[in-house]
């Protein structure tokens, strides 16, 4: 077995570094109208992901780590959420974001 001596060993916060920075490539093809409504949402919830995953372990405390554990899976059903509303919006690239939901398993 593996020692953890920081965040960045969690392969948990790897693949969410992952998640972030490909929500970052495939919202760069939105429409710009979505600037300051979908991209800017979806960006933050995805970059929200890894750091709540960083800021718990960095905590001391299991019970504080399982917090921001929480707060990051709310982070990912905030995004799985604005991922669906993609889908369904014909002015959005669905294949860019069906890409984002077989790689990353949302939805």
């Amino acid at each position: 077995m593996q020692n953890i001596s920081s965040y960045r060993d969690l392969i948990v916060w790897k693949k969410a570094v992952g998640l972030a920075i490909e929500t970052y490539h495939l919202t760069d093809q939105f429409p710009k109208e979505e600037v300051y409504g979908l991209i800017s949402q979806m960006r933050r919830a995805a970059v929200s992901v890894p750091s709540n995953i960083a800021e718990g372990s960095i905590r001391g405390s299991k019970r504080d780590f399982c917090h921001f554990l929480r707060i990051a899976s709310g982070s990912v059903a905030e995004l799985e959420t604005q991922v669906e509303v993609t889908i369904f919006s014909p002015h959005i690239l669905t294949a860019s974001m069906s890409f984002l939901v077989v790689s990353f398993g949302l939805t």
